[in-house]
């Protein structure tokens, strides 16, 4: 298109110049909606951390609501995380009924071995932290999930 500019008539040039701009918004929408819509799940999984690590279990910014929007259906890997992080925040704040229904959805989604150890160890270090006596409602660290 550069080399012929000079030959094409008025009309020409402006739908070259549309197209081009077309082409360039369409491509900046694309980087962009993949940088941020793209990686929100990971983003609220990293802000239920945040907000557990401070002591926030509940609430529009608490752990719960955070993590509840932190799984997805294309990053798979993420769901295992949040529904270990709502099982285990359910059953400190004695929400039995609600951590069966996620500790299902852990399972569904290959169980406990679907997670790092280094996360498992994470979610009970920031609940024991917030409160020892009820940490003892969680399950018991395996010796792989304590080294």
């Amino acid at each position: 298109m550069i080399q012929t500019w000079s030959s094409l008539n008025q009309f020409e040039q402006w739908a070259g110049f549309f197209s081009l701009v077309m082409l360039g918004g369409g491509q900046t929408w694309l980087v962009f909606r993949g940088l941020l819509i793209g990686r929100l799940p990971l983003a609220w999984s990293q802000a239920g951390m945040v907000a557990l690590q401070r002591g926030q279990i509940s609430g529009d910014k608490g752990a719960i609501a955070c993590f509840e929007k932190g799984w997805d259906a294309e990053e798979e890997h993420l769901n295992p995380m949040a529904y270990l992080a709502l099982h285990r925040i359910h059953l400190f704040i004695e929400d039995r009924e609600t951590a069966e229904e996620w500790f299902e959805s852990l399972l569904a989604v290959g169980g406990e071995e679907a997670v790092a150890v280094e996360w498992i160890q994470a979610i009970h270090e920031a609940l024991k932290k917030i409160d020892s006596s009820d940490a003892l409602r969680l399950p018991p660290l395996t010796l792989s999930e304590q080294e």
